[in-house]
């Protein structure tokens, strides 16, 4: 006969025939009442007497069953497949994470000079985080005289610069994310300090007139 677990049509009887052992309890009692009771049906009679039908506690039980398992074997399959793609993204989620973190920093290149303009190599310069009060970087500026600090959290900072004979006030400097900053530092470079191997010789009459040249020369 042709049809479904619910019905089928039988050519002998030109009938169709319902299943009640697929059908619930209301099902079958609907289906009885809009017929009249002139129904062909098939049904299942256990050894006790009782018909089995769809809404059976023990089918039930079986169907709840079956389903549990089906969602099992689905939530499985999803976290197998979502673990893999788990395993395969580090690469490209590392490449992200590095560009991100390279948008979030700032850089800082800093010059220092004294009162006549010269550059001062080999000074010790060093950057406080005026939130925190916390050292966050330091350095020694190269035969230049200059420095270069990178990977810098946004935010104030204050630069205090330390060289034998050299005066400079603290010097604040505000950083942007993704921005190099460039900053000539000026202080006061006091006779008798030592720029590379040139010497100032204090208030020395005959080189007096000769400090502003000494100054500008280094090594």
């Amino acid at each position: 006969m042709a049809g479904d677990e619910r019905v089928r049509f039988c050519s002998d009887c030109n009938r169709n025939v319902y299943n009640f052992s697929a059908m619930t309890g209301r099902e079958i009692e609907s289906l009885l009442a809009s017929r009249e009771g002139r129904v062909c049906a098939r049904l299942f009679r256990r050894s006790d007497g009782t018909i089995l039908t769809a809404d059976c506690p023990v089918g039930v039980r079986a169907v709840v069953r079956r389903v549990s398992r089906i969602a099992g074997a689905a939530l499985t399959a999803a976290l197998s497949v979502s673990f893999a793609s788990a395993q395969q993204a580090p690469k490209a989620a590392g490449s992200s994470l590095v560009q991100i973190e390279t948008q979030k920093t700032a850089s800082l290149a800093i010059r220092i000079k004294d009162q006549t303009d010269a550059l001062v190599p080999e000074a010790r310069v060093l950057l406080t985080d005026e939130a925190t009060l916390l050292r966050v970087a330091e350095g020694q500026t190269d035969k230049a005289g200059e420095l270069s600090l990178t990977k810098l959290a946004p935010g104030s900072y204050s630069i205090q610069v330390e060289f034998p004979g050299f005066s400079m006030d603290r010097q604040t400097v505000i950083l942007s994310a993704g921005v190099l900053s460039k900053v000539d530092l000026y202080g006061t470079l006091h006779d008798g300090a030592v720029v590379g191997e040139v010497v100032v010789p204090p208030k020395h009459p005959v080189l007096s007139r000769l400090k502003g040249l000494a100054h500008k020369v280094h090594f």
